[in-house]
């Protein structure tokens, strides 16, 4: 699929404490699920997997699906050994509960580090009821001292009902505090429920008011785990979707592993072309990764084969686009997370290329074009029937 690997999004451990609701690890925030392996890779592991392409790898992301890196053991030692290599650059994705303000003036020292803190919101009573177990004064003292010494820090908010009046606080909190970044990030999901640590019914968690959720409906703990086990029973059956989205030039897929030559790396060694795809597919049980664990026939752990070998067997991937549907093999988590019909660039900036495209189809104000001219009525209707097709596949 990719010639050379020039980008790592790379799961550092998968153990975390934070009990986050949305985290595919735990059950809306209670106990742990199976599936997945509680590992933290070391740094002899990543020299491994590694080493033969670390004259061609330019960035970092170190923000896995599982867990947080800073509970990786061998943090420092990874770092340092990027450290040896020029022209690369790291960003961590933590919710910075972990570890000591001294220890985090010291990770200072690495220039080419970026640190981005997870603080949805400007105080504990808010930040808590989506990542119940951190500390939001803890959290600031760590990422201070890391400023203080230097650091380049950035602050992350995830909006909800629950916090979006404190977004005004928070920015200039993170300006008093000397981060040189603060952005937020729209939750995208219902109503939530959350769950404590002794499997208890706590709160809903509710998107941003402009939002029109439904609510889960979850208040006990085992019909939560019951509903979770009967949708991967029903996906690990054929899937079946009567929708035809194939008609070329229609839908794009905006893969972000053959535009930048990035793979995604899992904390065990698994490697899959993206995030969306890494979720352990074969053995946690992803409801949407069901049907795609089963092309999963070849070894895809990088500390027995060389990652570019790997990615090579990937590339049914990429072929699974060319189906006209998923029943006929479309890959249902490509086409829900990176397929779209054509948008215009001002409304999607990352689709900027395809103005190049005279041919381009593009909807504006509910309205088709191509090469600027509205299609016919006709041809509006079905595309309005496909864009709708992809939106209930999405749902």
């Amino acid at each position: 699929m990719i010639p050379q690997i020039n980008a790592v999004h790379f799961e550092a451990s998968t153990l975390c404490v934070a009990g986050c609701p949305g985290c595919p690890r735990n059950y809306n925030g209670h106990s742990t699920r199976e599936g997945y392996p509680k590992h933290s890779m070391s740094i002899d592991e990543f020299k491994t997997i590694f080493g033969p392409h670390m004259h061609t790898i330019r960035e970092w992301l170190f923000c896995g699906n599982f867990g947080d890196p800073l509970n990786c053991h061998d943090l420092e030692p990874i770092l340092d050994y990027i450290d040896q290599h020029e022209h690369q650059i790291v960003k961590i994705n933590t919710n910075g509960n972990y570890r000591t303000p001294e220890w985090w003036a010291t990770l200072a020292k690495y220039d080419h580090v970026s640190i981005c803190f997870a603080l949805d919101g400007s105080t504990q009573d808010t930040h808590k009821l989506y990542r119940q177990f951190t500390q939001f004064d803890r959290i600031l003292k760590n990422a201070k001292a890391y400023i203080d010494a230097g650091g380049d820090a950035s602050w992350q908010m995830i909006l909800f009902e629950h916090n979006e009046h404190q977004i005004d606080e928070a920015r200039q909190m993170s300006e008093d505090y000397g981060f040189s970044k603060f952005f937020t990030v729209d939750h995208d999901r219902d109503n939530m429920s959350v769950f404590d640590a002794k499997g208890n019914f706590s709160h809903v968690i509710k998107p941003q008011t402009h939002k029109a959720p439904r609510d889960d409906g979850w208040r006990k703990i085992d019909n939560l785990k019951k509903s979770i086990e009967s949708r991967r029973q029903i996906n690990n059956r054929v899937v079946t979707q009567t929708y035809d989205l194939s008609e070329e030039g229609d839908i794009k897929f905006n893969c972000n592993t053959i535009e930048s030559n990035r793979v995604y790396v899992c904390a065990n060694g698994e490697v899959y072309p993206c995030c969306f795809l890494g979720l352990y597919p074969k053995t946690y049980g992803s409801d949407e990764l069901a049907v795609f664990k089963n092309y999963l026939t070849f070894e895809n752990n990088a500390n027995n084969r060389d990652i570019l070998e790997i990615i090579k067997d990937f590339q049914f991937v990429k072929n699974s686009w060319q189906k006209p549907s998923v029943d006929q093999g479309l890959i249902k988590k490509c086409l829900t997370e990176c397929g779209q019909c054509v948008q215009p660039e001002e409304a999607n900036p990352i689709h900027a290329s395809w103005s190049k495209d005279k041919d381009r189809i593009y909807r504006e104000n509910g309205v088709w074009y191509q090469g600027g001219r509205a299609l016919s009525s006709e041809r509006q209707r079905v595309l309005n029937e496909r864009q709708n097709a992809l939106e209930k596949l999405k749902a």
